[in-house]
């Protein structure tokens, strides 16, 4: 079974049309791909924590 979490967050305007064109160059304009982006930087940004000596 596939089980989903959901996270509404808040932007400021700039940081949101950065972020939306930054997904755009990396992964293109498909539907999904502002989750996949988020989630392959959460990831990166949770080993890179651990790799740094973070018990997390």
């Amino acid at each position: 079974m596939l089980f989903i979490g959901i996270l509404t967050i808040v932007l400021s305007d700039d940081v949101e049309k950065e972020f939306r064109r930054v997904v755009r160059g990396m992964y293109g304009a498909e539907k999904g791909n502002l989750s996949k982006f988020i989630e392959d930087a959460i990831r990166n940004y949770i080993h890179s924590l651990r790799k740094g000596g973070r018990n997390l």
